[in-house]
């Protein structure tokens, strides 16, 4: 049996969900989704309903900040209560894939696998704590220290491990992972422009992860004022961006079915995502970024790195906000025309071949 352990899942309503990875996972592998009662970007709690996938869910205590004390304290309540769910469920030669961060619940898992007899493989999604940014330097020092303890307890006697990118395993050191970022999904191959136009279009859940009061500071400058910017989707940050942002080239439509957001992703001449955080793309690799690669423009963010590597293939995902705010339109438009880049060739069947010869290779080690 397979196991997935993400502690706060996205759990599959629609098409739209079904594109997250430990989705996409668990559908490739028939592995099931062990994961809390808590949703982490509406900080609510939620039923296990009807999905496509087997979920299995812990109730836990939930917390309403990010950086705060209670989420540390949500982590390992639900970590202990995985430690007797997993060594209920586990025998000899099972497979536990646990996705980082979380560092409470992988540790867990590993524990849970040397005990059982399991096979332990962490999934590296992102860089902790170098991808954490808090204002406050004090949580931030004593994070730092936190996880860099957990950090060497999961990854000691180097365990198999996925990784979303390159930069990923060289930051934990690890030896020979499997480098697995999500499918570059493309839909269709109808054509394109040739042209770069004036429309710019964000789809995804309105959360923290997102600051989208970038449009106030960067209101007077002639990027901003020549395009058009449109926002589709929900979360809970949206009613009050909404009620908060009037401008008149700001768009926001609420969310739109799967189906409808591609042929909007075609009509779309940017991709408009302005992080929180301007984390390093190199070492943070984003499910937005590899949504959006299949149509072929520019993807505008505050990233500092623009370059996703894949293999030997280097890609430009394109200019970054704060390049364009101090150009005039029509540099803008040479710059953005100027971002040629090759289809991928990385679908939804590349990523299952490679995540199922991975485990059943694992299995047989």
């Amino acid at each position: 049996m397979i196991y997935y352990v993400k502690q706060s899942s996205v759990i599959p309503k629609d098409d739209l969900d079904k594109k997250w990875r430990e989705v996409l996972f668990c559908e490739a592998l028939k592995a099931v989704l062990i994961t809390s009662n808590f949703d982490h970007y509406s900080k609510s709690f939620r039923e296990p309903l009807g999905n496509s996938i087997d979920i299995s869910f812990i109730k836990t205590i939930g917390y309403l900040k990010n950086n705060s004390a209670s989420r540390v304290v949500d982590a390992w309540f639900f970590s202990i209560k995985l430690f007797f769910v997993l060594l209920d469920l586990l025998k000899s030669g099972d497979v536990v894939v646990s996705a980082y961060p979380t560092p409470e619940s992988t540790l867990i898992c590993k524990i849970c696998c040397k005990i059982k007899g399991a096979v332990f493989v962490v999934d590296c999604r992102d860089t902790w704590p170098r991808a954490f940014n808090a204002k406050r330097k004090v949580i931030k020092f004593f994070f730092t220290i936190y996880i860099s303890l957990l950090n060497k307890l999961i990854f000691s006697f180097s365990p198999k491990c996925l990784a979303m990118s390159p930069a990923v395993s060289l930051y934990y050191g690890l030896k020979n992972p499997l480098f697995l970022p999500n499918p570059f999904v493309t839909v269709d191959s109808r054509p394109r422009s040739s042209k770069t136009g004036h429309t710019a279009v964000f789809f995804g859940s309105m959360t923290e992860q997102f600051d989208f009061n970038v449009f106030n500071e960067i209101s007077n400058t002639d990027f901003f004022k020549s395009f058009d910017f449109h926002i589709y989707g929900d979360g809970p940050l949206y009613a009050y961006y909404e009620s908060n942002l009037n401008f008149d080239n700001v768009n926001f439509h609420g969310r739109v079915p799967y189906e409808k957001i591609i042929d909007l992703c075609y009509e779309a001449d940017v991709f408009f995502i302005p992080f929180k955080n301007p984390i390093n793309f190199e070492g943070h690799y984003s499910n937005k970024i590899s949504e959006m690669i299949p149509f072929n423009i520019p993807i505008i963010t505050n990233f500092q790195f623009t370059m996703f590597e894949f293999d030997n293939f280097k890609y430009n995902i394109g200019p970054s906000i704060r390049e364009l705010k101090e150009l005039s339109i029509s540099e803008i438009d040479i710059l953005l025309n100027n971002y040629s880049r090759p289809i991928i060739n990385y679908n939804m069947y590349d990523f299952n071949r490679r995540v199922k010869n991975y485990i059943l290779l694992s299995k047989n080690c």
